[in-house]
């Protein structure tokens, strides 16, 4: 039997990730996690950010 392979999605980001992943500077990234409105985790010298957080961002960016 084929061996399948299961795509596994990301769940965390660093900031350089964050960047890629919104299109965004750095400056920005710092900015929404220095006012709150991006949630960080700290790992050492490392921050993280949840995907889900990303994701929360963009739609509420959402225009009708």
């Amino acid at each position: 039997e084929k061996a399948s392979i299961i795509p596994i999605e990301r769940l965390w980001f660093t900031t350089k990730d964050c960047q890629k992943y919104l299109g965004v500077s750095r400056g920005f990234i710092d900015d929404l996690r220095e006012s709150g409105k991006l949630p960080y985790y700290k790992v050492g010298h490392t921050i993280f950010v949840k995907k889900k957080d990303l994701d929360r961002l963009i739609e509420q960016g959402k225009v009708i």
